[in-house]
């Protein structure tokens, strides 16, 4: 019997209702976990039990500050895989949970219930004696869980075409990031990381100081130059939602930014201390480059005069979103004739250094820095035309 509630062959020698509690039990948990992926058999499938349990496992013996590598059959299981295997298995379990509601809210006992709401959702076929002919209209609705199940319609539910981020966004996850150098700005957004749960990996040169600091932050370190693309893919990019490039050397943030994008993290963020460089950032396709000394000295002047840095952050709500871009050679026409998208206004700009409001025939020169305020819908458009 535990053999065909697992594969979901449905067939049956005894009674399901003369079964006493525990063998009843039992076969619901062969029905929850089901058979193999790629096999008809119902359930969240026995390879995803299987890579979450290895990796609670490998967390549960490896050093306080390891980074963690799920392998299965020899294969890197990505965060991704495991974030996809929970959720699907948190939504499985939640149309069994709806369907055991209504069985017991119809007055059945909580056990055969729960049998029966199982074996609907896995597709296989068998019965505590709850569906029968007679069977309350409301809950022949039940039906409809096998067919859920058979075309696992779930998956769709369960974000199963999503990308990892937004599906560990989407139950809460944790997010990843990765940090080149162990700066003083870098420790400060590792901490804030770590308090709001996130994982932290921090690659620095300088052994004493992976030690001095691993005394007192709970994430990953790797010892080494990481700017290297070999470090850098040790690190892992695909379990990896943001590269920060933190070291002190402008010219060390950049190449580590170039390799961490060659190697296929999501998003690079370098931190360049000389203004010269942001051109060649954005040029580079590293829209994201920071320039910390020059956004302190304009909050520090801001401050000196009275002025309210935050007042522009606190008016762009709702699905409003601020886009800055360098103008190119091909940008040099009025700005009436830019063809920018529905829902989109050129505010400011900065022309060598120097501010200028902006007027329908103000014409663009190549290196202007240019400010818009636009719907949040455009945005990745407006990325992929200005960060080519």
């Amino acid at each position: 019997m535990g053999m065909s509630a697992q594969s979901a062959t449905g067939f049956s020698t005894v009674v399901i209702g003369d079964l006493d509690d525990a063998s009843r039990l039992a076969m619901i948990g062969a029905m929850l976990v089901g058979g193999s992926v790629g096999s008809t058999a119902g359930g969240f499938k026995l390879l995803r039990l299987l890579r979450l349990q290895q990796l609670v496992l490998a967390r549960a013996a490896a050093p306080r500050h390891a980074v963690i590598d799920v392998r299965l059959g020899g294969r890197r299981v990505d965060d991704e895989d495991l974030w996809r295997a929970m959720l699907l298995m948190v939504t499985f379990a939640l149309l069994v949970f709806l369907s055991w509601l209504a069985f017991v809210a119809h007055g059945y006992p909580a056990l055969d219930a729960l049998f029966e709401a199982v074996s609907a959702t896995g597709t296989v076929g068998l019965s505590s004696g709850i569906t029968r002919p007679d069977l309350e209209p409301l809950l022949n609705g039940h039906t409809m869980l096998q067919y859920i199940g058979r075309t696992r319609g779930y998956l769709c539910a369960a974000g199963g075409a999503l990308p990892g981020y937004l599906v560990r966004q989407a139950i809460g996850g944790t997010m990843r990031a990765m940090f080149v150098g162990a700066g003083s700005l870098a420790v400060m957004t590792a901490r804030r990381l770590l308090k709001r749960g996130h994982e932290v990996v921090m690659i620095d040169c300088d052994k004493a100081r992976i030690d001095a600091l691993a005394e007192e932050l709970d994430c990953g370190f790797l010892h080494g130059d990481g700017s290297k693309p070999v470090l850098l893919r040790e690190a892992d990019p695909s379990k990896t939602d943001f590269l920060f490039c933190l070291t002190g050397n402008d010219q060390t943030n950049i190449l580590a930014s170039l390799a961490g994008h060659s190697l296929g993290y999501r998003r690079v963020v370098p931190k360049i201390d000389d203004p010269e460089f942001e051109h060649l950032c954005i040029e580079l396709g590293l829209e994201d480059a920071i320039i910390p000394a020059r956004t302190t000295g304009r909050y520090l002047a801001d401050m000196f005069e009275g002025r309210d840095h935050m007042e522009i952050i606190a008016l762009v709500k709702d699905a409003a979103r601020v886009f800055f871009f360098v103008a190119h050679e091909e940008d040099g026409k009025p700005i009436n004739e830019l063809d920018l998208p529905q829902d989109s206004r050129v505010m400011f700009l900065y022309r060598d250094e120097k501010f200028m409001l902006s007027e329908p025939e103000s014409t663009f020169k190549r290196g202007d820095e240019v400010m818009t305020i636009t719907h949040s819908r455009n945005i990745e458009k407006l990325h992929q035309r200005w960060s080519a």
